[in-house]
């Protein structure tokens, strides 16, 4: 392992919901500290369960309230690690919050703390809402864990559906994945092209089933408020 000066990994793949797994490992192996580590935490968090205490010292971690936390768009975070003095050179205002009491100079007085890398005035309504997600959560007795069992639950159910009626482009074959690891809580399937891969999605439109692709690959997304019996794939006998 090389010395780098930044290593940026997402925890859940955008484009395929495959899950990386090992991201304590890969920190542990970079003995460089001055390394900026940024995990890409934007499909794991609050979808899966996540322990990154080991190495909470020394990454940056990004996420947002949209869809898992439910909070809505707008409500991005970060976690910071341990201060190193960092002197952004884009950034807003804030990021000189914490010194607005020192004399005016010609160079910008950063915070000496997290505040350094914040931008410019900010809408904190998403964030309310993503802390009145959490409560409802908490309220209801309603942990990570349990949902991301209940969607592995969902795509076992899905899978099974899908396998009941097999079709040349949409099967377990074309499933992209890691292993036996866990999915995120999206399942992709690949295909052979951008055009079949729209001419597919808008065939499952005209049957209610709604889908988003990127290039040629397929994605179905799943949701607490999501049934088993919700799944039924016999409209794909017309696709034959």
């Amino acid at each position: 392992m090389r010395n780098y000066d930044l290593v940026f990994v997402s925890q859940v793949f955008y484009n395929s919901g495959v899950v990386f797994d090992g991201v304590v490992e890969l920190v542990s192996r970079l003995r460089e500290t001055n390394t900026l580590i940024v995990i890409d935490g934007y499909h794991g968090f609050m979808a899966m369960p996540i322990d990154l205490s080991a190495i909470a010292d020394r990454v940056f971690f990004l996420a947002g309230g949209y869809k898992y936390a439910q909070g809505g768009e707008g409500g991005c975070f970060a976690h910071v690690p341990t201060y190193r003095n960092w002197r952004p050179e884009f950034t807003g205002w804030y990021a000189e919050f914490g010194a607005l009491q020192a004399a005016r100079a010609e160079q910008v007085q950063y915070a000496s703390n997290g505040m350094s890398l914040a931008g410019a005035t900010m809408d904190f309504a998403p964030l309310y809402r993503m802390l009145a997600v959490m409560d409802l959560f908490q309220q209801q007795q309603l942990s990570v864990k349990q949902i991301h069992q209940h969607i592995q639950q969902l795509q076992q159910a899905f899978l099974q559906a899908l396998a009941r009626h097999p079709h040349p482009l949409l099967n377990a074959a074309r499933l992209l994945k890691n292993g036996d690891n866990p999915h995120g809580h999206f399942l992709t399937f690949e295909l052979d092209s951008p055009e079949q891969t729209a001419k597919l999605a808008t065939f499952l439109r005209e049957q209610h089933i709604l889908t988003d692709y990127r290039g040629n690959r397929l994605r179905f997304g799943f949701a607490l408020y999501h049934d088993p019996s919700d799944y039924d794939f016999s409209c794909l006998e017309k696709d034959l």
